[in-house]
């Protein structure tokens, strides 16, 4: 059976002060990385927090990604945040991700 967590820590990468409260955070709570600024490209965003999902993994912390259901699967996400004024998902493959294996 699978337990959706009760709480949720919305963990924006690009301020700095969610970093040391993201250390704190036990396996009963569930992540959702996000970014409210369109400044840096998708790819970039989903390579700046892959130490994150890392250590998500490795702690077992369920987390949910934007709108891209290639990096959901690449990292096993929990699950796909779309956001409601886009109403987009990207369907889009990185192909650079996929010759680096």
């Amino acid at each position: 059976m699978v337990c959706i967590p009760n709480e949720w820590f919305f963990f924006n990468p690009y301020i700095k002060s969610n970093y040391r409260i993201l250390k704190k955070i036990s396996n009963k709570t569930g992540i959702v990385f996000f970014k409210n600024n369109n400044t840096n490209p998708q790819n970039e965003f989903f390579l700046t927090i892959k130490p994150y999902i890392d250590w998500c993994r490795k702690k077992r912390i369920k987390f949910i990604l934007p709108s891209s259901l290639y990096w959901a699967n690449k990292y096993k996400a929990f699950g796909i945040f779309v956001d409601n004024r886009k109403k987009k998902l990207d369907f889009s493959i990185n192909f650079k991700a996929i010759k680096k294996k």
